[in-house]
């Protein structure tokens, strides 16, 4: 991800907390120099797992940290260290290392302590079945800012269970536009691309599968259409990210839709089981 593209609503918090490291970003960054400069550097709180909480807590800035230069000095060039801590139980603690480009406009996550989390959802579990691990692997190079690796990761994953995941669409489907669907889906089984196999299909998505307008399946589709090799490092780290978002949200609203649908069928199955059993004999 380059320090222009796609960041430049980027708050300082969503930037702490989801940033790969070594990337540059524009980030709206405030630091009242005639206050102290970088002495009143200030992370707005943020929610985060606490280790000592074992729960999701509020963490507050404790103080900023620099070696060898006065808190006086302008930032442009630093870095910095900024200690966060459980406002709940001020035992667990989390740290950021954060470098200033010279230009002042930009910022770069040289490092963080926990590391992130690498778990994984249960219904993307299930979905990804062995293709778990590569996942993981995919994510960790995500976040190192690893594009090229984290994509060709993303790519396998999306290649191999592509097939599965377009029949579980179909269920999201309402009725008058699920044998149109099925059609297309039988053209899906005559090609071996992956690209194909998405462009046969994606406009045939229903709104409540379009986010604010966006097409998951257009999204995947371009973020497959070029080869490894025509690609920079900033961009397969950009398609990376949005192979991975996709990728969960299709997961997460077909495994919803299908629990859904369980949980319905079995109640009205109580509903007319009791119903029954009052009835006369």
């Amino acid at each position: 991800m380059n320090s222009s593209a796609n960041n430049d609503e980027m708050t300082l918090v969503e930037f702490i907390e989801r940033a790969p490291l070594y990337q540059w970003f524009e980030v709206d960054i405030n630091i009242d120099k005639s206050k102290g400069g970088f002495r009143n550097f200030v992370l707005p709180y943020f929610s985060a797992y606490c280790e000592h909480c074992k729960a999701e807590r509020s963490f507050g800035n404790s103080g900023v940290a620099r070696s060898g230069v006065d808190a006086n000095v302008e930032y442009p060039g630093r870095t910095m260290v900024a200690m966060c801590v459980c406002i709940h139980c001020h035992q667990f603690w989390r740290g950021y290392i954060v470098h200033f480009h010279k230009d002042g406009k930009r910022v770069m996550k040289a490092g963080q302590y926990p590391p992130w989390d690498i778990s994984i959802d249960r219904k993307l579990a299930d979905m990804l079945g062995s293709y778990k691990d590569i996942y993981k692997k995919g994510f960790i190079c995500e976040l190192q800012g690893y594009g090229i690796a984290s994509y060709a990761y993303y790519r396998r994953i999306v290649e191999s269970i592509i097939d599965e995941l377009l029949k579980k669409i179909e269920s999201l489907l309402e009725k008058n536009a699920r044998e149109k669907y099925k059609e297309a889906l039988k053209a899906v089984e005559t090609t071996r691309q992956t690209s194909e196999k998405i462009e046969l299909v994606k406009d045939l998505l229903p709104d409540t599968l379009k986010p604010d307008g966006f097409n998951p399946l257009g999204v995947l589709h371009g973020a497959l259409s070029e080869g490894l090799h025509e690609l920079s490092e900033d961009e397969c780290l950009e398609r990376s990210t949005s192979i991975r978002n996709v990728l969960v949200f299709l997961v997460n609203q077909t495994q919803q839709h299908k629990e859904g649908t369980k949980e319905f069928t079995e109640g009205m199955r109580m509903l007319l089981d009791k119903k029954s059993s009052k009835q006369p004999k």
